[in-house]
């Protein structure tokens, strides 16, 4: 799919548009990855619902034909508007967000907040399937090597087990 001066993507509610700065997991180093629903087990089979996904790798941005998407994209990877109205445009924006003390302290709230319940829910499902995994007699370096808990920790959680296996009912 081109990009031309009357292309929208508001016009086309088929298509999810994301840049990310970091090079891709597979190395590749394309500055787009286009995706689309193809069934795992038989490749031959498409889902045809006609999602696609376009992920943009804002590190190749030198080797974007289109002015406009690596204008953005070289703005996204090195923070430095280039010529073009947009990229000027949303580091307009981008600094008076930086400015604002109302949207930086609601942003910060919100993310902390959910980061807060994101990483204690983690921490209470690793403990869980260390305690699992310590109750079907693993040891204890598998359990921090697998669930991720650092070995001092799993070595607690078996001494805990141990004392309630023993508690009086």
């Amino acid at each position: 799919m081109g990009t031309s001066k009357n292309f929208s993507f508001s016009r086309c509610p088929y298509v999810s548009s994301t840049p990310f700065r970091e090079e891709t997991k597979s190395g590749f180093g394309l500055p787009r990855y286009t995706f689309r629903n193809i069934c795992v087990e038989n490749n031959s089979v498409n889902l045809d619902d006609k999602t696609v996904k376009v992920v943009y790798n804002a590190k190749a941005y030198e080797s974007v034909e289109d002015p406009k998407v690596r204008a953005l994209l070289r703005f996204i990877q090195t923070n430095e508007p280039g010529e073009d109205e947009y990229s000027k445009r949303l580091s307009e924006f981008v600094e008076k967000a930086k400015k604002n003390e109302k949207f930086r302290k609601e942003y910060a709230d919100m993310n902390l907040h959910d980061f807060d319940i994101m990483t204690e829910a983690k921490e209470e499902k690793a403990l869980e399937t260390a305690e699992n995994l310590l109750k079907e007699g693993d040891s204890p370096e598998k359990v921090s090597r697998c669930v991720g808990l650092p070995l001092d920790q799993v070595l607690e959680l078996q001494k805990e087990l141990a004392v309630s296996n023993h508690a009086p009912a």
